[in-house]
């Protein structure tokens, strides 16, 4: 699985329509794809979190949970409890319920609204959907860019591809992945100095 999440990042270069090079166009016979990762109701998704924002490092607990459909919370506290974001998603709006001053810059609340909007996006609408019987490419159209989700030829969603014209912006990676919860979850971006490393916590 590792193996074939580095050999992924490799096959995308810096266009988005290297996505699909290589991949032949398919017949679309799905009209949505569903992202499970973080849609059960019954479930606190616990990680342990590293973000690093320019020169800044930060590591705590990220907490994400559903709270109904088209809504979830999102709160990332320090070790010790200590709030250093907490935001809410309603259906299309991001709502800043705190945020340390240090953090409360416009291209930095911009960049992570756009990360958890695509990392917790259940239902996304496709347009084409492009294969090599190996892996599998489903394109979604967003407001402004495209959102890519990549698979293997069983369905479980190795990465999204977010992407603007022909820019791609962001990489989110899932990989260790059980029972729709992925393990470990890796967002890099390629137009802000700005990552999110995290590891589930299974309390259970």
């Amino acid at each position: 699985m590792r193996y074939l999440i580095i050999s992924l990042t490799l096959l995308l270069s810096s266009c988005s329509i290297s996505v699909i090079k290589g991949l032949k166009k398919d017949v679309l016979e799905e009209t949505h794809f569903n992202n499970h990762y973080f849609s059960n109701l019954a479930t606190d998704y616990v990680y342990k979190a590293k973000i690093k924002i320019f020169s800044d490092s930060f590591g705590g607990i990220l907490i994400i949970k559903k709270i109904k459909e088209n809504n979830h919370r999102i709160l990332f506290t320090t070790a010790f409890g200590n709030k250093i974001f907490d935001f809410e998603i309603v259906d299309e709006t991001f709502k800043i319920l705190y945020i340390i001053d240090q953090l409360n810059k416009k291209p930095i609340i911009s960049t992570l609204k756009s990360d958890f909007e695509n990392l917790i996006r259940e239902h996304n609408t496709l347009y084409n959907v492009y294969t090599d019987q190996t892996i599998y490419v489903y394109q979604s159209k967003l407001r402004k860019g495209y959102n890519y989700y990549i698979t293997n030829e069983t369905g479980i969603l190795l990465e999204i591809i977010h992407s603007k014209k022909t820019k791609k912006k962001t990489i989110i990676s899932f990989s260790e992945i059980k029972n729709n919860i992925a393990k470990t979850i890796s967002i890099q971006h390629n137009n802000l100095p700005l990552s999110i490393d995290l590891l589930y916590l299974n309390n259970q």
